[in-house]
């Protein structure tokens, strides 16, 4: 029996292998014939074996998306694989990054996945880990409050008392030789988040109490998640573990965990177990085989089945695009001026100015709202931040690293929109660019009038016809015509005063020494 098991195990690998190594051959053939760009897709067998595990053992298969692009990272062929493996499995569309999008951009992307029949959720894990750890620091804050009144148990009030104004007394005796200046920086340095927040809950008390009709924003959340789902709302951990129990009717489930690196898998996993229990990391190979966690939820128990994360073979229009989303390192890349053009096409100029503090140079007259060009941005970039070559020149890799870095991460922002939208522009510059922008503008303005005011200096300096500097005796003339009528230079001249009258007189009395 032992014999017929491995000798089937090794039939099954080399089926796989066979079988794997037939479709590299053909993706090779269309990419080739068809002259199209794939991702570089992952072409280690034992990721795709890991992914077919995943997929065998879960009843719903969560594939993590970008939302700034979720078709890029969307794969329809593992919808079907899952579909063809079991019918009854569940396929749901995670759009992590939702913080991203405005309610606006939430609500056109559930509209089109609405349309093709899919389930999606909207979810961003970094606020969901960020409010995890600010619950804990309250829990500890509290629980240390908590210890200094554990210790007074079991005293008497009048014992209580005694012991209050005892430490009262001590404080006052430590503070009574300190100089007034040392306190008043004591003073300045106490936190005052708590009185912050007492002023902000006597007055929304104030505010309930005074209008009947609460504000938008003090509206109760809703406890629907459909609701929320369909009104573009971000789901919170407990939403989304809720809403998959809801999808279930067994008592025993499992979940697998699909998606691309760079896109937060990781992340949302830790923040659905609400502590760190996965490595983060944005390059594919950190995670080598699936790993499996047990929560339970409303006495269901829940198994969380993570997949390493791998790349789906899929279209892209070109090499810059895909290290704008993160599929290429960017460490790694050799020519940086076409993911540099693809990042200002999507990036407004204003916004590039605003963020960096740089003033891109205008345009001529021909080229009138034309984007900047690459090296443009780049040079003043490096210029600001002292990337300077050996030569003195701006590194303009370097530089064009860091920009690219900031398009990944988020700090620059841009969002696809999902096809056949005709709602206008997509990506409206925030305000928080336009206020920059503004001041921008305004800086820009100061300093031309700044110039302009020097040049009208210069001008009304060297142009003026009244000069009063190195002269004595009587004002001179202002034009040649008076000029000559005072006995002045030759017409066209002004400035020469020869006066040769009497110039026999003035050689008589410069030689009236010499006379015999």
């Amino acid at each position: 029996a032992e014999y017929g098991k491995q000798w089937y195990q090794r039939r099954v690998r080399g089926n796989e292998k066979d079988a794997f190594m037939e479709w590299r051959k053909n993706m090779a053939v269309v990419q080739e014939n068809q002259h199209v760009i794939l991702t570089p897709f992952e072409k280690n067998l034992e990721v795709w074996r890991q992914l077919w595990r995943v997929v065998e053992r879960s009843d719903f298969v969560i594939q993590i998306v970008d939302a700034r692009s979720p078709l890029f990272y969307h794969c329809t062929d593992l919808e079907a694989y899952v579909k063809e493996v079991d019918s009854s499995k569940e396929n749901i569309l995670l759009v992590n990054k939702s913080d991203y999008l405005s309610v606006e951009q939430r609500m056109e992307w559930f509209r089109y996945f609405t349309e093709q029949d899919m389930k999606v959720v909207f979810y961003s894990a970094i606020e969901e880990l960020e409010s995890i750890e600010e619950e804990e620091e309250e829990e500890e804050e509290n629980d240390g409050q908590g210890s200094e009144d554990d210790d007074m148990d079991g005293l008497s009030d009048e014992e209580r008392d005694i012991l209050r104004n005892k430490f009262a007394v001590l404080d006052t005796d430590t503070t009574e030789g300190v100089p007034e200046i040392e306190m008043r920086e004591e003073e300045e340095t106490v936190p005052s988040e708590p009185v912050k927040e007492v002023e902000i809950e006597v007055q929304t008390e104030n505010t309930a109490s005074s209008s009947p009709s609460p504000s938008p924003k003090e509206t109760p959340r809703s406890t629907n998640v459909a609701e929320l789902i369909a009104a573009g709302e971000i789901l919170k951990n407990s939403d989304l573990l809720n809403y998959i129990a809801t999808l279930s009717g067994e008592e025993k489930y499992c979940v697998g965990l699909i998606g691309y690196p760079n896109v937060g898998k990781s992340s949302t996993l830790n923040s659905l177990l609400r502590e760190k229990r996965v490595q983060v990391s944005s390059t594919p190979g950190k995670t080598k085989h699936f790993q499996t966690f047990k929560l339970n939820i409303e006495g269901k128990d829940l198994t969380l089945c993570d997949c390493p994360g791998l790349v789906f073979p899929n279209l892209a229009s070109s090499q810059s695009e895909m290290i704008c989303n993160g599929i290429l390192p960017i460490d790694h890349m050799r020519d940086h001026i076409g993911p540099m053009t693809y990042l200002i096409e999507n990036i407004p100029k204003e916004v590039l100015e605003s963020i960096y503090g740089i003033t891109l140079p205008l345009p001529d007259e021909l080229e009138k709202g034309r984007k900047p060009y690459p090296f443009e941005v780049l040079r003043e970039y490096g210029q600001i931040r002292g990337f300077m070559t050996t030569r003195g020149t701006p590194d303009e890799s370097r530089a064009a690293r860091v920009i690219l870095k900031d398009f990944v991460n988020g700090k620059l922002l841009f969002a696809h929109p999902p096809p056949g939208y005709t709602g206008g522009n997509f990506n409206p510059v925030c305000e928080k660019y336009m206020k920059r922008v503004e001041n921008t503008a305004v800086r820009l303005q100061k300093k031309t009038q700044i110039t302009l005011a020097k040049e009208n200096v210069e001008d009304n300096f060297f142009r003026a016809r009244e000069v009063k500097m190195l002269t004595k005796g009587r004002k001179p003339p202002q034009t040649p015509a008076e000029f000559q009528k005072e006995g002045g230079g030759p017409e066209g001249k002004p400035w020469k005063k020869h006066f040769k009258g009497n110039s026999k007189e003035k050689t008589r009395r410069k030689t009236v020494d010499l006379n015999y």
